[in-house]
């Protein structure tokens, strides 16, 4: 605190004493916008990697597909998948139930040349696809095998 001085002499009257001025109120504490980043769910939670084994003829194909159309090979898969799925279904019901045919199991005779192919897939569409073939009894690969045949001829 500062002392009062006697300025009367100079026509001013003397100034006031310094007074810290009052503290500011406190500041609503933030409302929590969400989740906590560690608990949102990105789209990185939200997919799947998974690895389809393909004969090296139709991995060759959809990889020629992919560059000629600039499009990532899962949507080529997907884009399959909706126009194919159903002939896929009955092709494969047919061929295994038609005349004179026994039930074939559900492995393909493993053919020379395969190639990997990973994706990185949503969960939703996963369940979709693997929902379909295990009605008709294929593995993954063997049934992405079969629409890409016909998507890509």
């Amino acid at each position: 605190m500062t002392r009062k001085r006697d300025l009367s002499g100079f026509g001013f009257d003397a100034p006031d004493p310094v007074v810290a001025p009052p503290p500011p109120p406190p500041r609503p504490a933030p409302k929590p916008e969400g989740p906590k980043p560690a608990q949102r769910k990105t789209t990185a939670d939200k997919k799947q990697r998974i690895t389809l084994s393909l004969p090296t003829r139709i991995a060759a194909d959809l990889r020629r597909t992919a560059d000629r159309e600039q499009r990532i090979y899962l949507d080529i898969i997907l884009a399959a998948f909706i126009e194919f799925a159903d002939a896929v279904d009955h092709d494969v019901v047919d061929a295994r139930t038609g005349p004179g045919m026994a039930l074939r199991g559900s492995r393909r005779r493993a053919e020379s040349g395969r190639t990997q192919i990973p994706l990185n897939i949503l969960r939703e569409d996963l369940s979709v696809l693997d929902r379909r073939r295990e009605a008709i009894g294929l593995d993954r690969s063997a049934y992405v095998t079969e629409l890409l045949i016909r998507a890509l001829s």
